[in-house]
């Protein structure tokens, strides 16, 4: 069965890209700088956030403006894909109608359209990272199989969550809240250290933690990140997509008369 689904999805390639295009011109089409706005919304929060906890919280955190970015870009598109993915089903129901296609290409095209953003934020941004720590050089062919692992953990949750919100409503309004919550326990914006040992536990069992962690690592430490830190993100990704695409595939006939 899952053999036959990827040739489907194989087959259906040209009406993905079609819908990845139409995404990007539907986010990025009406304004002036385009695509560089995947760059330019992370990098003004950064700032925003450097501001605080540098002049008001004072934090001793070296070139703290890297470290917020490093975890910031791939943030955005974690939180961009599955916000995004939550009423897919429902905003694509002519796509649905029109092609015959697997249903997972909509959240597909939408996770996508954010890896592109995220992908082209991270060339602009990375001469930066090299400038201000240049033994980064040597960790960068990581990032490839780092990047990919997200995709596919990213790919996992917003599947589950593209058809869970046929049984509540009121996901999208959880979504908000819960990422919400969720960047306040991923260590972005501070260091885990600062963080009581006591409460470690609460930072351990969130699954963006990992990713975010090893990007600090990768791109601001100019190290390869832990053992446990990759095999977390490993297991995350697996059991993400595992998990997230069973969901789907076993809600997926109840989607249009759901709609």
């Amino acid at each position: 069965m899952f053999k036959e689904r990827i040739k489907k999805i194989n087959n259906s390639w040209p009406v993905i890209k079609s819908m990845v295009l139409r995404n990007q011109k539907d986010k990025y089409g009406g304004t002036g700088l385009g695509i560089l706005w995947s760059v330019i919304n992370p990098v003004l929060i950064a700032l925003v956030i450097t501001f605080v906890f540098t002049f008001v919280m004072k934090t001793d955190i070296k070139n703290y403006p890297l470290f917020v970015l490093s975890g910031l870009l791939p943030w955005f598109f974690f939180v961009n894909s599955i916000t995004e993915s939550t009423n897919s089903m429902r905003q694509n129901l002519d796509v649905l109608n029109r092609f015959s296609m697997p249903k997972e290409a909509v959240p597909l095209s939408l996770v996508l359209s954010n890896f592109i953003n995220f992908a082209i934020g991270f060339i602009i941004i990375l001469p930066v990272f090299i400038l201000f720590k240049p033994e980064i050089i040597f960790q960068l062919l990581l990032l490839p199989i780092l990047m990919l692992l997200f995709l596919v953990f990213t790919l996992g949750v917003s599947l589950g969550f593209s058809v869970l919100t046929f049984y509540c409503r009121d996901l999208s309004q959880l979504v908000s809240v819960g990422t919400m919550f969720l960047f306040w326990v991923t260590p972005i914006f501070y260091d885990l250290k600062a963080v009581p040992i006591k409460y470690h536990w609460i930072i351990y069992i969130n699954p963006v933690f990992n990713y975010a962690a090893i990007y600090q690592s990768l791109l601001y430490k100019g190290t390869a990140g832990s053992f446990q830190l990759w095999l977390g993100g490993v297991l995350f990704a697996v059991i993400g997509l595992f998990f997230g695409y069973a969901l789907f595939l076993n809600k997926e006939n109840e989607i249009l008369k759901n709609i």
